[in-house]
């Protein structure tokens, strides 16, 4: 896409199909920002603007959109992103609405509502094959002290901001690694400053703890 315009979204039905030139007062699919880049141009003069072909990316039946590159893909149906990229993979968001998560290397099992969890390739090779890996795990956070108290229309009022520290909620789950040496791979529990605190097995199956964020695997 060259240029966007400022038209609202109406309806689906006012989204041309297909690659196309849109005339002025047409409307652009709002998942395209999902679907690839976008550019925006600021001119004083009306460029063209070009949107190209979003069928083989964006799935309205199943409610997904698939980025161009096939490394991220969001589910919004369920609320759940996927990282799929060869040396980054793992997904965020209500990973309680699937019984697990898929992913080239990995599989993702979590009754987390918000959660995220994220396993990173820390030396250049793909998780196919790398030897040091960070696995990063989070749930929805609040400072301590929070409180809200229902409003109108479903909402919630906020009482109070809290203070420090925040808290987070038990993170749960497990993570599996696809590999044939994942038995072989040895997990170790970091502090919130990276340090190695104790040992968690194999990468075959990893239980998350309650309360730890970060996960160092290497092969031993």
């Amino acid at each position: 896409i060259r240029t966007l315009t400022a038209t609202p979204f109406r309806s689906l039905k006012d989204v041309p199909q297909g690659m196309t030139a849109l005339k002025p007062g047409q409307v652009i699919d709002p998942l395209v920002h999902f679907a690839g880049r976008t550019a925006v141009t600021f001119a004083d003069a009306r460029p063209q603007t070009v949107v190209k072909d979003l069928s083989a990316l964006v799935d309205r039946t199943r409610r997904r959109v698939t980025a161009s590159t096939g490394e991220l893909e969001l589910d919004y149906g369920h609320g759940i992103l996927a990282v799929r990229a060869p040396a980054a993979q793992g997904a965020g968001g209500n990973l309680a609405a699937e019984t697990s998560i898929d992913l080239p290397d990995l599989v993702i099992r979590s009754p987390m509502a918000a959660g995220q969890i994220l396993l990173v390739s820390l030396d250049g090779r793909p998780i196919a094959e790398s030897g040091r890996m960070l696995l990063q795990v989070m749930n929805e956070e609040r400072p301590s002290g929070w409180k809200t108290e229902p409003a109108e229309g479903g909402r919630r009022k906020i009482l109070s901001i809290g203070h420090d520290p925040w808290r987070v909620h038990r993170l749960e789950g497990t993570v599996e690694l696809r590999r044939a040496d994942a038995t072989r791979l040895r997990v170790r529990e970091l502090d919130l400053q990276g340090v190695p605190v104790r040992e968690h097995g194999d990468a075959k199956s990893i239980r998350l703890a309650a309360d730890v964020v970060y996960y160092e695997i290497t092969r031993r």
